[in-house]
């Protein structure tokens, strides 16, 4: 999820949330084998999205600081 997040930033240049809209299509196509899915689905998009949150601050933080380093 993180390399996901990463590479749709750097590599796509998306800059806003994307990764949690996949959180729909997945419960969907694996709903049938795995019912708690569609049952969870609410709180699995959420958490996805916080996660997504989350992380999305710690890399920019992250590689600020790492920029920061390599230029000196």
């Amino acid at each position: 999820m993180r390399r996901a997040i990463y590479q749709g930033r750097h590599a796509l240049g998306l800059q806003e949330l994307f990764f949690y809209k996949v959180t729909n299509f997945v419960v969907d196509q694996m709903g049938a084998a795995y019912p708690e899915l569609e049952t969870h689905r609410e709180f699995i998009e959420k958490m996805v999205k916080l996660e997504e949150e989350r992380f999305g601050a710690t890399m920019t933080v992250g590689l600020q600081d790492l920029h920061q380093i390599l230029d000196k």
